[in-house]
């Protein structure tokens, strides 16, 4: 089950609705030990209504600056500060796109970070994305044009908001073709005859699958709560 519209963990508002899942959509080369490839899609069984609380996010496409994009907002029902528990009203921070070269530096993450990926947050300690907020969303807004892009699903990171370690997000324009096939009348269809020749897949499930798979549709879904 899916839920849009949501502020408040504990209290469900008039404009929160849920949709049942038909079916996940996971990237056939995603790496659980290497969190390479972790972006999924999840079709839910009626349309999504969109209102002032639930608006559709934009993709973004393979010429956009990022250098044109601000702000840039992750937001996550995440624990605060690394400890403690999550917060039940939905938490925002404005951060920053850090190029993957300085993020690559020896004392920063080591030549760790692929093309992938994307590293956002501050150069210094400051507010940053932190433990169960994975799977939720970066988005930046296109200066003048008054329409948010996403550019990361929030993936992993080495503590929270410590000096030279920002959060490491999923870049999702390495996969918009991907997401365009699976979501194109053909991509339905070769998903339909790869499902018939399937043996039905095993009770015990990846749970670090789980939580990206769930993370991607939340991520779209949380965009409407700060436009």
């Amino acid at each position: 089950m899916l839920v849009f519209g949501l502020e408040q963990i504990s209290r469900f508002s008039k404009d929160t609705y849920a949709r049942p899942v038909a079916e996940v959509i996971k990237h056939e080369n995603y790496n659980p030990d290497t969190e390479s490839n972790d972006i999924a899609l999840i079709k839910v069984t009626d349309p999504i209504v969109f209102t002032d609380f639930v608006q559709p996010v934009c993709l973004q496409y393979q010429k956009l600056d990022i250098a044109e994009l601000k702000p840039c907002v992750t937001a996550g029902w995440g624990m605060v500060e690394g400890k403690g528990r999550r917060a039940d009203v939905l938490q925002e921070q404005e951060i920053s796109i850090i190029p993957t070269a300085i993020c690559n530096q020896g004392d920063w993450h080591n030549g760790s970070l692929s093309d992938q990926v994307l590293c956002a947050g501050f150069k210094w300690a400051g507010p940053d994305r932190c433990q169960t907020d994975s799977g939720g969303p970066l988005v930046c807004k296109v200066l003048g044009a008054g329409k948010f892009y996403q550019l990361g699903i929030t993936n992993w990171g080495l503590g929270c908001g410590h000096k030279v370690h920002p959060g490491i997000y999923t870049s999702v324009r390495k996969y918009i073709e991907w997401i365009e096939w699976k979501t194109s009348k053909l991509g339905e269809m070769q998903l339909g005859a790869e499902s018939s020749h399937k043996a039905p897949p095993p009770e015990k499930k990846n749970s670090a699958i789980r939580s990206q798979v769930s993370g991607f549709l939340t991520a779209i879904g949380l965009v409407s709560l700060f436009i």
